[in-house]
């Protein structure tokens, strides 16, 4: 599993190696966004730059050497916790470059069923399951505290086909 995250640590390679690249989305003052993940403070490659995507597919070519057969690209959104959008800010820069096209190179997408953080009723259960039926990715993926997200934990109610 990879996050598109990168934790703001220095001493971590990833973090030095993207910092000195000058690959950060950036906030409107030009200084890297950092937004609150997980384990704390990270930044997040823009990657509507290609120095960015070559940086990265470095990276993940280093990884896939290891001998992982593939990869789970997680918080796509990406997921900013210490937000009311949980997302980043509209404001932020995104550098664009000539080269930019379809971003990861392949149509592959998929959302949380349920709602990580809250409780979906049955009947919007259901229908989320049915629209997620449409994506070639999704999952029942939920936060600790909130209610289990398979369809059977919703009785009939929340099943899209009985």
């Amino acid at each position: 599993m990879l996050d598109p995250g990168i934790k703001c640590e220095e001493g971590y390679f990833v973090y030095d190696s993207g910092s000195k690249s000058d690959v950060w989305v950036q906030r409107v003052d030009g200084r890297p966004f950092i937004g609150e993940v997980w384990p704390g403070p990270f930044v997040f490659p823009d990657f509507t730059q290609s120095k960015v995507r070559f940086w990265w597919a470095n990276l993940v070519k280093d990884f896939i050497s290891n001998g992982v057969d593939g990869i789970w690209n997680d918080m796509n959104e990406p997921t900013i916790l210490k937000m009311e959008t949980r997302t980043m800010p509209e404001s932020n820069i995104h550098r664009g470059d000539n080269e930019l096209g379809g971003l990861s190179g392949q149509p592959f997408s998929g959302p949380d069923i349920g709602e990580f953080f809250g409780n979906a009723t049955p009947k919007l259960f259901g229908r989320w399951m049915g629209v997620g039926a449409m994506f070639p990715f999704y999952h029942g993926h939920s936060a600790k505290g909130s209610f289990d997200h398979e369809p059977w934990s919703f009785g009939e109610e929340g099943c899209p086909i009985h």
